[in-house]
């Protein structure tokens, strides 16, 4: 159907204030046309009236883990069953939360191309999806909790998380791999420290690195990096890899700030990581008031018992399990946001990325939070905006179709109340998601 929105004030992700008396043509799943309606148009087009509130592009989340459920103990069929209903619970809720693009960073890659084609054909709502695929990591580095699984649980998950490999042979069949299954870049890493209380980690080579870059050449695709330290902001740099995810816990080294700009490469700090393990008792509260939709009962259960074993003293409570190291995070919070600032400064290209489903942390809800992180690193409240739309379509080589209001573009758009130019938390005040043209009401 052919639509004519109106009434509403426009961010269209390349002004930097808001305009009225704008009217937007959407012809399928594409826009039309963005301008003044002069006069009606013909029957066949649907007038939708906005009610006064604020258009803005659909916000793209460029690290997410989407078809991670977030069960991490399963002791039956049921356990399969709630699984399988929660990634289906996850890709909605991405809409919900005004997400209408995301940049997988690791996934089990058979599950997760069947519902970005369920997607496609309107059968789950969710996303548009871009995927790696499974993340390509060395023996025990991170993700330090996704290990090698045994045939009969990898079929049944569609894949492995984590490929774990060690010589530049097994980075080409992995790499390989992922893009016969339809991945559209590649993901990798770069840890000597653990975050998990594990110690030295064995890290990749560098033989390893440049076969990768080698096969993302070949196929014209490109490499995203984990780091958490600078010894990884330096092997990316090294490596020109095209983004960088997280960001150093350990002050930057400012030649190194200035080759990476001078490379243009990105980074997507996702801050709230590392903010996010001081926020405990506000995400407990929000499950309780808002989040029971988006989640099964058993996930549920299981992202609040993890939850509570952050406020268990002695911290971590017991050796069983693999527990996040908490005050090694939330020391290096302010290192990580001043690290952010001196990149802003450089003119450094910085994304938005929140690692939704991650872990029980990192819940899509708490996007915005994102954003107002980053105001807080030295973004203005536009240069927030325009990140998380059109400069995440830029880092991901999608900006001819998303990112921004323009004619051709998908017709992506997440309709809020209030002013983010003026108040960025007004962004956690979703109404309503388009994707392509099509309304999904909170």
């Amino acid at each position: 159907m052919k639509k004519v929105l109106y009434n509403f004030r426009l961010f269209d992700g390349i002004s930097g204030k808001l305009q009225d008396k704008k009217t937007i043509l959407i012809n399928g799943d594409r826009i039309e046309k963005v301008g003044e309606l002069g006069h009606m148009p013909s029957k066949e087009y649907k007038m939708i009236d906005l009610e006064g509130l604020t258009l803005l592009p659909g916000f793209i989340d460029l690290h997410v883990h989407i078809t991670v459920p977030l069960i991490s103990e399963v002791k039956g069929k049921a356990d399969l069953l709630a699984i399988e209903k929660q990634r289906k619970l996850n890709l909605k809720s991405c809409i919900k939360y005004g997400i209408t693009t995301v940049r997988d960073m690791g996934a089990f890659p058979s599950c997760i191309q069947k519902y970005i084609k369920m997607i496609e054909k309107g059968e789950v709502v969710g996303p548009r999806i871009y995927t790696a695929n499974s993340f390509i990591t060395s023996k025990n580095g991170p993700p330090e909790r996704a290990p090698h699984m045994p045939f009969p649980l990898s079929w049944i998950s569609g894949g492995q998380l984590a490929v774990r490999t060690r010589t530049p042979r097994e980075v080409r069949r992995a790499a390989v791999n992922n893009l016969k299954k339809g991945a559209s870049f590649l993901k990798t890493q770069y840890a000597e420290e653990s975050m998990f209380f594990q110690g030295r980690l064995t890290t990749l080579s560098d033989e390893c690195f440049a076969e990768l870059k080698q096969i993302a050449r070949e196929n014209h695709v490109k490499v995203a990096m984990h780091h958490t330290e600078n010894a990884g902001f330096k092997k990316g740099i090294l490596f020109e890899f095209d983004s960088l995810e997280h960001c150093s816990l350990e002050p930057l080294e400012q030649s190194d700030i200035e080759q990476f700009v001078a490379k243009h490469m990105a980074i997507v700090p996702t801050l709230r990581v590392n903010h996010s393990y001081t926020e405990v008792d506000e995400i407990l509260e929000w499950l309780v008031k808002d989040g029971k939709g988006d989640y099964t009962p058993e996930c549920l259960a299981q992202i609040t018992r993890n939850l509570e074993a952050h406020k268990r003293k002695p911290y971590p409570p017991d050796k069983k399990h693999i527990y996040l190291d908490v005050e090694k995070s939330r020391d290096g919070f302010e290192t990580t946001r001043q690290n952010v600032e001196r990149l802003k400064k450089a003119g450094a290209l910085i994304g938005v990325g929140s690692d939704a489903f991650g872990c029980y942390l990192n819940l899509p809800g708490f996007y915005w939070k994102e954003l107002l992180l980053l105001t807080q690193a030295g973004l203005s409240n536009f240069e927030a905006l325009q990140a998380a739309t059109l400069i995440n379509a830029r880092i991901l080589g999608i900006e001819r179709d998303a990112g921004s209001i323009e004619p051709g573009k998908y017709a992506d758009f997440v309709l809020i109340e209030g002013n983010p130019l003026e108040d960025i938390t007004s962004t956690k005040n979703i109404r309503t998601a388009i994707k392509g043209g099509i309304a999904y009401k909170r």
